[in-house]
């Protein structure tokens, strides 16, 4: 699977994620994405992200990190799993 076709799957119901004005945004395209298949049949979506100072540099600023469920066509949240430390 493609990026395209992801974002031609999510229009229904995440129209603006992958609109050209958005992900300009963000510094990004659609060619900025890389796509990681994912033992539950889910894809993860990873994109860095940029933001523009003020003085125009482009700076790097985070990454973007996103599930699609093919089933639903939608995408859903990466969420980090806490670690509990002990010592």
């Amino acid at each position: 699977m493609d990026i395209q076709e992801i974002k031609d799957r999510t229009e229904e119901n995440h129209p603006h994620y992958f609109d050209t004005q958005v992900l300009k945004f963000y510094g990004q395209t659609l060619k900025s994405f890389s796509i990681l298949k994912q033992d539950n049949g889910t894809y993860l979506l990873i994109a860095q992200t940029y933001r523009y100072l003020p003085s125009g540099n482009r700076v790097r600023y985070k990454d973007t990190l996103v599930y699609f469920n093919p089933a639903t066509n939608r995408l859903e949240p990466y969420i980090i799993n806490k670690i509990t430390w002990k010592l």
